[in-house]
């Protein structure tokens, strides 16, 4: 479980999550991809992915490899892990001093695992050679993130807590993902989850309550928020044509098209006063952008 904090001198910030891109397989649809992109950039959000930035199925001994998969960029090179990388990089370059974290999924882990090539350390390595003042964290599987805000005026801070896994287990076309926030929101602790991997979206609150204690047994409750976030995918189950290819999972089991595109996020630090204990409390407005 990695931990990494970054310092915000604000009270506000928009963030922008996203998973599942799939580059190099010919569904993805790299131009949405992009375009939320330049919405980031241009609302100064910082932006971390988590996971399956890379589709990552070559002809390695890879069960789900045929050759209609990849874009014809990749088609015929034997080094095709490590040359998308390189197109991943001028693809994101733009967008670079926004991104903070970059995470692996289990298409990159298998490429890792059987060919033992890191194809996300290898994408940071390239950004953050022409980055002056900016890094962009490795983020691993899962982990969490803690962003500090602070009023302008008063020297109040308060962490916020972001876990991030890119998501694990099948399709879930029922329960759509809720399995993975019930699993966590007893045993960890955060104001955001994100995960991915499922390619379904939605964005879920829930309240926690914190009791707040003083001298002589006074005490105060506080629920503040949190929410749990799946991001969509950037892959298109139901292409638009076929021509000879193979048709996807989705297809043969008969399952709805699913969402595409990332989440906005955005958070605000609140102060309350507490008339019965003559002091305030911070928390977190979060909103989401489904």
């Amino acid at each position: 479980m990695k931990i990494y904090y970054e310092r915000l001198k604000t009270d506000k910030q928009t963030f922008y999550f996203a998973s599942d891109v799939h580059f190099g397989h010919k569904n993805c649809d790299l131009n949405i991809f992009v375009k939320e992109l330049e919405e980031a950039k241009k609302r100064n959000a910082r932006i971390i992915i988590i996971g399956d930035l890379f589709d990552s199925i070559f002809p390695y001994g890879d069960k789900r490899w045929n050759p209609t998969v990849l874009i014809p960029e990749l088609q015929q090179r034997d080094d095709a892990p490590v040359y998308a990388t390189s197109m991943m990089a001028k693809i994101l370059k733009p967008f670079a001093k926004h991104i903070d974290l970059l995470g692996m999924g289990n298409h990159e882990y298998s490429v890792l695992k059987y060919h033992g090539t890191d194809m996300i350390n290898l994408l940071i390595m390239q950004m953050n050679q022409s980055l002056n003042g900016h890094k962009i964290w490795y983020g691993g599987y899962t982990g969490y993130l803690g962003y500090r805000f602070q009023f302008h005026d008063v020297g109040c801070r308060k962490v916020l807590k972001i876990l991030y896994h890119h998501g694990g287990g099948g399709s879930a076309p029922v329960t759509k993902g809720m399995i993975d926030v019930n699993r966590k929101e007893t045993n960890w602790s955060f104001d955001i989850f994100v995960f991915g991997h499922k390619h379904h979206t939605f964005g879920v609150r829930d309240i926690v309550i914190n009791p707040i204690f003083r001298a002589k047994g006074e005490g105060y409750i506080i629920a503040t928020d949190t929410r749990a976030i799946q991001t969509g995918a950037f892959y298109r189950n139901y292409p638009e044509t076929h021509s000879m290819d193979l048709p996807t999972y989705e297809e043969k089991m008969n399952l709805p098209p699913k969402p595409i595109g990332g989440v906005f996020v955005n958070v605000q630090l609140k102060r309350q006063w507490i008339p019965q204990l003559k002091t305030d409390t911070t928390y977190f407005k979060i909103r989401c952008e489904i």
